[in-house]
């Protein structure tokens, strides 16, 4: 079955979403959502979910990590 544009525009921005988190560049989903607000402006309405915000903020936190370390 085919994903309807919401659904794929969902899912990219959540593909994006993740690739923020692991340059090391963000703080957490705060950071992340003011990147992405401009092309997608569900952005807010996307990150409403506690566990996707714990989750792109651990992976921020081990990229800016690894950064440091490197």
């Amino acid at each position: 079955m085919a994903r309807s544009r919401k659904e794929q525009r969902q899912v990219e921005f959540r593909r994006k979403a993740f690739e923020l988190a692991e340059s090391g560049r963000h703080i957490d989903y705060l950071t992340i959502e003011n990147a992405l607000s401009a092309e997608y402006p569900e952005a807010r309405l996307w990150l409403d979910f506690p566990s996707l915000r714990d989750d792109l903020r651990a992976i921020c936190d081990r990229a800016r990590e690894a950064k440091k370390d490197a």
